[in-house]
């Protein structure tokens, strides 16, 4: 017996922020990265790998963000 599963289709209407995500994924990361970078040539390994890892899991933390800014909710995603 099959599940059955709510069609559950986001219009393609709705996204409409890719300029954004586009911009905000790519200058987080590289705004956290640059002082990490800079850290890392001072001896101060904790300040960097903070940093590095910050900049890793920032476009995740944008598109999360960005969908929850704009009225998206986690269900469209699943």
């Amino acid at each position: 017996m099959a599940a059955v599963h709510a069609d559950v289709r986001v219009p393609y209407s709705r996204y409409d922020k890719p300029l954004a995500f586009y911009v905000l994924a790519t200058a987080v990361p590289w705004a956290l990265w640059l002082p990490g970078a800079w850290f890392s040539h001072r001896d101060q390994d904790v300040a960097a790998t903070l940093l590095a890892l910050a900049g890793l899991f920032a476009p995740l933390a944008v598109a999360t963000l960005i969908s929850m800014a704009f009225g998206y909710s986690a269900e469209q995603f699943l």
